[in-house]
């Protein structure tokens, strides 16, 4: 299969892309609208992008993955790409695409209670 731009890709493909956008969008607490207005698109779009009914141009994908924080191969695969060798990385890399948003949503909780509570520091 020969593509010319990632918005080519199989619609099976956008949807799980559309679902990674869409969760690190609402752990960045960002809103549709405005990620639609710093990429130049409109909101209508954006919500198609992340229902996986449209992909976007490299540019877009681009400067997407620094709005949220993220790598491309992450939006694209699912992986997270590091120069850091981790156990946790080599389980959620090596885990199945439909096991791994568990194990991201298991680690997004997980963060999001440290963040409210976190240890004292001694």
């Amino acid at each position: 299969m020969k593509l010319t731009r990632p918005a080519d890709l199989p619609k099976e493909y956008l949807k799980d892309i559309g679902e990674r956008i869409r969760r690190q969008r609402v752990y960045r607490k960002l809103t549709q609208e405005k990620i639609a207005s710093l990429l130049g698109v409109t909101p209508n779009f954006y919500s198609k992008v992340e229902r996986g009914i449209h992909g976007l141009s490299y540019e877009s994908l681009i400067q997407l993955s620094k709005i949220l924080g993220v790598s491309v191969d992450y939006i694209l695969t699912g992986k997270v790409v590091s120069d850091i060798s981790s156990p946790i990385l080599d389980i959620i890399n090596t885990a199945p695409v439909d096991k791994r948003i568990y194990l991201e949503q298991i680690l997004l909780s997980a963060s999001q209670l440290y963040e409210n509570d976190p240890p004292d520091k001694k």
